[in-house]
């Protein structure tokens, strides 16, 4: 199986149709696909994974679910009552046969909020038989029976989903971790070709009632009370069986789905660790400078309070010397005028006004001066008393509000304080609010990621209880069945059954038999095979690498523990992981290859798939070394290799003697524009 070409219009970083051709040559098999990082490398790998399944894997710079496929500058363009497509185009070339799969997506903007809206998405394929020709277009979505989800099934038969991790592979993202043994085996199954066989044995028997066996049984008939009750004892276990199983289908797609949602935030937030750590930075500075802002706003109520209270008091004070020295030179006056009692300032006032005395006298200036004199006596006796009064006021104020000055100059001493602190605080978070994408909020990110943990083990749990239930059952059943036996009536219908039932199960057996043979070598030939390449692709002397029957590889040291047994290595570097990796595709590839080969030796045709190789980024976190090592690998692996890399690791790869020259492109992008383009180097 080989991709003859993709072809892409306007999908994301790329405006326009753009086609890379790949080399389908035997010998030649590279081709190679470099960059600068942000260029649009994984964007050409996404457009691959979109044609076929119309789904792109999330990275740290976007998710499946908020992603718009559609080239930023044509969606800048677009009017209101606009609409632009964005399409993939895929070539495949499988033996005889050929197949072009086109994926398109329409979007449009909407008026009045102008946001961006997938419109419709759509799925054809036309095939190339033998002789040459070109199928017609088959809509997958046709109302035509013979169309209706061909396109579809064609990409099942090619390209499983469930096997999509073996060809569309980043080193650093993979991992068999993520991985049930189960999906493991079924996923080694499909590569080698033995998944018919195994549902030829699901379909002889299985824990539904509808499996060949269980329904020619349920034929067989008997006319005791006893052969009654045990066959009605019998279909409720079937019953419970077939129910418990259903259920465990069921929570094994729960921790799946579960599973993928705390993988899905693992990933982000082990690649955002500092992202993280800056948004919890600051919340912390968020919180703090709320609480200056708290301090600033208490600290000038309480001045504001104060001076409303106090305020008129404090001022007060400063008339106190005056009010002193008022007094001290009232008191120290000559008093050379005598009053007069009972006579006061108006008595005075007329007597001036009129110039004549009570006697009938007029009054001469000398007198009037004394009659002023005697009137400013009168005046200053009672401005004394009051001014002794206020005095007396001031003086109890004065012991009241001591502290008034010393608690203000206090609380705007904070408030000065406080401001220069949330100034800096409101600095370091407009700082961090450039560095961070809030976007995603890693909290709750965080929060959901351990509910969806505990919700797996819940899940993991259910299913085994439900193991439990089937396996109890079965032995039950097993039992009824022997029972049954005895009671069963001596027809001529019912030996015709049995005969039946005989023949199915020796079916069953058969295949039961062939699949293990069949399976049981490949885990010796893939072991033998991952060794090879693990000392090959990295040169490692010290350790080895086996696949166990948990169908996950392991690291072993070549040197025994103390007590003769095995030491495993758990904790893994960034390298020895993507070097894991590697070497678990590689080897499941080549021994795919290997059988391959047999069987077209042997038979006449082969169910082994053969798959092509498409790596994103693979030699970023490795050394020049094993760089060069790794890719040495690469073309005897895989029928093609398809490879997005740097143009810092060419050099390293050696890949020059797999790769022809027509076959090297170069993903250019300058550095004030949103679109990248493609050129042959």
């Amino acid at each position: 199986m080989k991709f003859k070409r993709i072809k892409i219009n306007n999908f994301m970083r790329y405006k326009g149709e753009h086609e890379i051709e790949f080399s389908c040559d035997d010998e030649k098999n590279v081709t190679v696909i470099m960059g600068e990082n942000t260029f649009g490398k994984t964007t050409l790998a996404q457009a691959f994974r979109w044609g076929l399944y119309g789904e792109i894997i999330d990275t740290k710079y976007g998710t499946q679910r908020n992603t718009i496929l559609l080239n930023k500058d044509v969606l800048a363009g677009l009017g209101s009552i606009d609409d632009a497509s964005v399409s993939v185009e895929l070539e495949i070339i499988d033996e005889d046969m050929s197949y072009i799969f086109r994926r398109e997506a329409k979007y449009a903007r909407k008026f009045p909020s102008m946001t961006s809206k997938l419109v419709e998405e759509k799925l054809w394929f036309k095939s190339k038989e033998k002789d040459g020709r070109w199928s017609d277009w088959k809509d997958n979505d046709s109302s035509k029976s013979e169309e209706k989800g061909k396109a579809e099934d064609t990409i099942k038969l090619l390209f499983p989903k469930d096997l999509s991790a073996y060809f569309f592979f980043d080193g650093e993202k993979w991992s068999d971790e993520k991985t049930t043994n189960n999906e493991l085996k079924k996923s080694i199954s499909s590569l080698m070709g033995i998944t018919p066989l195994v549902k030829m044995k699901e379909q002889l028997l299985n824990d539904r009632s509808k499996c060949l066996i269980r329904q020619l049984k349920k034929r067989i008939s008997g006319s005791s009370t006893k052969f009654n009750d045990i066959k009605r004892q019998i279909e409720e276990q079937e019953t419970l069986i077939e129910k418990w199983s259903k259920e465990k289908e069921e929570q094994e797609e729960d921790y799946k789905e579960f599973r993928e949602k705390v993988n899905r935030a693992e990933e982000i937030l082990n690649s955002n660790k500092k992202i993280e750590e800056e948004q919890r930075r600051y919340e912390q500075v968020e919180k703090t400078a709320n609480k200056s802002e708290e301090i600033i706003k208490s600290n000038y109520a309480d001045i504001i309070k104060e001076f409303s209270k106090d305020g008129y008091k404090y001022f007060a004070m400063s008339m106190l010397s005056d009010i002193n020295n008022i007094l001290e030179n009232d008191k120290d006056k000559k008093d050379d005028v005598n009053t007069i009692p009972d006579i006061t300032t108006d008595t005075i006032d007329y007597l001036i006004e009129n110039k004549k005395c009570i006697c009938g006298n007029e009054i001469t200036e000398k007198e009037i001066e004394t009659l002023n004199a005697l009137r400013n006596k009168i005046t200053g006796n009672v401005n004394s008393t009051t001014i002794n009064s206020y005095k007396t006021v001031l003086e109890m104020w004065k012991n009241n509000i001591t502290d008034f000055a010393k608690d203000i100059a206090e609380k705007a001493s904070n408030i000065e304080g406080t401001m220069d602190e949330l100034d800096n605080e409101k600095k370091e978070m407009a700082d961090l609010k450039e560095r961070i994408d809030t976007k995603i909020n890693f909290k709750d990110e965080r929060r959901r990621m351990e509910a969806n943990k505990r919700r797996m083990t819940d899940a993991f749990n259910e299913i085994a209880r439900r193991e439990r239930n089937i396996e109890s059952a079965r032995l039950r059943l097993k039992g009824l069945e022997q029972e049954e036996k005895k009671e069963t009536a001596n027809t001529l219908e019912n030996r015709r059954i049995q005969r039946m039932i005989d023949y199915a199960e020796a079916l069953y057996d058969e295949v039961t038999d062939i699949l293990k043979k069949r399976e049981e070598p490949l885990i010796g030939e893939l072991n033998a095979i991952i060794k090879q390449k693990f000392e090959e692709m990295f040169n490692e002397k010290e350790k080895y690498a086996q696949m166990e029957d948990d169908y996950k590889l392991h690291l072993y040291y070549h040197k025994l523990g103390n007590d003769g047994m095995k030491i495993e290595e758990f904790n893994l570097s960034e390298g020895e992981i993507i070097a894991r990796n590697f070497v678990f595709i590689v080897s499941i590839l080549e021994l795919a290859q290997k059988k391959k080969k047999e069987d077209n030796e042997t038979l006449k045709q082969s169910d082994v798939l053969n798959l092509p190789l498409v790596l994103d980024g693979p030699f970023s976190k490795l050394s020049d070394k094993n760089i060069g090592l790794v890719a040495g690998v690469l073309p005897e692996a895989a029928e093609q290799v398809i490879i997005f890399m740097l143009d810092k690791d060419w050099t390293a790869s050696g890949l020059e003697k797999y790769t022809l020259p027509d076959y090297k492109y170069e993903v250019e992008k300058e550095p004030e524009e949103n679109s990248a383009r493609i050129v042959r180097k």
